[in-house]
């Protein structure tokens, strides 16, 4: 994609997809897909296949589609929605600002999961059609039952495990 806002398809192989500036809508189809949004509000769908998607900076919608899919972050992510969250998908936050012990689970006013990082106002991911209750399995307002947390070397990786 270039500097506007860009409709993009992918084809049956593993596509590398790049929106650029603009608010770009970007499909990946079968395969597995790696996705970048880019400036802008994006969407960006995976599609079938273990899909890569890392919307950029802007508020973006992502659906990462069947397969075990992987959601990047970064500093520059704004307020991120994923609209299909399944089991076995893979959030991962990149940079050293994000620090796994800053991690906030809420709920927002249509009950969807939220994670946000404490400080850090400008950044949030909402799990569509995830409930907080699902990722709380004892009910003790943790939610650490329904994912597990990696630390990396450039920041830690949240992998959903049951929702």
């Amino acid at each position: 994609g270039g500097s506007g806002d860009d409709e993009i398809e992918g084809n049956d192989g593993n596509d590398i997809l790049y929106g650029g500036s603009g608010n770009d809508s970007i499909e990946g189809g079968d395969g597995h897909d790696q996705l970048f949004g880019g400036l802008g509000d994006d969407f960006l769908e995976g599609g079938s296949g273990n899909d890569t998607l890392f919307g950029g900076a802007g508020n973006d919608v992502l659906n990462g589609g069947s397969g075990n899919d992987t959601f990047i972050f970064d500093a520059d992510s704004g307020h991120d929605i994923i609209e299909d969250i399944m089991l076995q998908d893979t959030l991962e936050f990149q940079g050293e600002q994000f620090d796994m012990n800053d991690m906030i689970f809420s709920e927002n006013e249509e009950g969807d999961a939220v994670i946000s990082f404490a400080g850090k106002d400008d950044m949030s991911v909402t799990l569509e059609g995830v409930k907080f209750d699902d990722l709380d399995r004892n009910g003790d307002g943790n939610a650490s039952e329904g994912y597990s947390v990696t630390q990396t070397d450039d920041g830690f990786s949240v992998n959903i495990d049951d929702t």
